[in-house]
């Protein structure tokens, strides 16, 4: 889904960020500022909407406190702003709060919910069109062959595989290292190093399983900067030697192609069931189980099929709590 689309969305139905607004324009101009989306509010104040598909970032807060003290400093002290995403992290949230920004966090899952409910057929290919792919990430999944995938027990071709994803990861994250970080693992005191994707707003950190005796490499991600958001949403951790007792999993078919998969075991109180009837994507079947495919490891987006599969995992969460 495009910026565009979400405006669409909420310009036919306003209510979605809060009742009585009437739709005065968009892409206008006011006091020389070009702004997303303007509305009048029930007490006759305008509202300016500033919008941001997918996560609003730290940066964001910085342009909207720009925004506004630009705002009032003209004779109109009845102008509101609003920042509007798909997602808000609670840091962000604590500053918009701090700084008395209003701010909206309008879900993918619950706006989808809502055009299913409205049977908007308009609006609801939109997310027919993405709900496999969202951000229009490009997925190479799709070109494999499920009835000859069967698990990678190699040692060593598993071991080369989770070099290739951590190198290929801290390459992408270029100098963006946090050294030290105390990540949401419970009764751990262990700190790690985390590699942050800055354009891809997501981080990922490498090591093998934080236990005595360990028998997996152990995969965490999360979104947002790392400083501030250390809650981890995803692992895709592989066993040495592929025994299906991780969540993550290699897969090679007939024509050598390796796929990492995951069981949909979350962990904490999202359990696999949870994830399979609210998941959307590619899976297969591998010993009678079920299996999300995350991404082919030959594909040239192979990171960026892990943070999509990320990104699907937080929503998965946020739609059950």
């Amino acid at each position: 889904m495009k910026e565009k689309d979400f405006e669409d969305i909420l310009i036919k139905y306003p209510e979605l960020i809060e009742e009585n607004l009437e739709f005065l324009g968009r892409q206008v101009t006011v006091y020389g500022r070009r702004i997303d989306i303007l509305f009048k509010d029930v007490h006759n104040r305008k509202l300016i909407i500033e919008l941001k598909i997918g996560p609003i970032k730290d940066q964001n807060i910085g342009q909207i406190l720009s925004y506004e003290g630009m705002l009032l400093s003209h004779d109109d002290p009845t102008i509101r702003v609003m920042l509007i995403g798909n997602r808000v992290p609670p840091n962000i949230q604590r500053s918009l709060d701090h700084h008395g920004i209003a701010w909206k966090e309008i879900t993918y899952n619950s706006l989808k919910e809502f055009i299913e409910k409205k049977h908007d057929t308009k609006f609801l290919n939109l997310f027919q069109e993405s709900s496999s792919n969202p951000k229009n990430i490009k997925n190479e999944n799709k070109n494999y062959n499920a009835r000859n995938l069967t698990v990678l027990t190699e040692p060593y071709q598993i071991s080369n595989i989770q070099r290739l994803i951590q190198d290929i990861w801290i390459t992408k994250a270029k100098n963006n290292i946090f050294k030290n970080i105390t990540l949401g693992i419970k009764h751990s005191s262990r700190t790690y190093d985390v590699f942050y994707i800055e354009e891809l707003d997501a981080w990922g950190s490498f090591t093998v399983s934080p236990r005595e005796n360990p028998t997996r490499y152990w995969n965490a991600f999360g979104l947002g900067n790392p400083n501030t958001s250390k809650s981890i949403i995803c692992e895709i951790n592989f066993n040495f030697k592929g025994e299906l007792r991780a969540a993550g999993l290699i897969a090679i078919n007939s024509n050598r192609e390796k796929y990492i998969l995951h069981s949909g075991r979350l962990g904490g109180n999202f359990n696999s069931k949870i994830f399979w009837d609210r998941y959307v994507g590619d899976e297969c079947i591998i010993n009678e189980k079920r299996y999300a495919i995350v991404s082919k490891v030959e594909s040239s987006e192979m990171i960026e099929n892990i943070i999509n599969f990320v990104k699907k995992v937080e929503s998965i969460k946020e739609d059950k709590r």
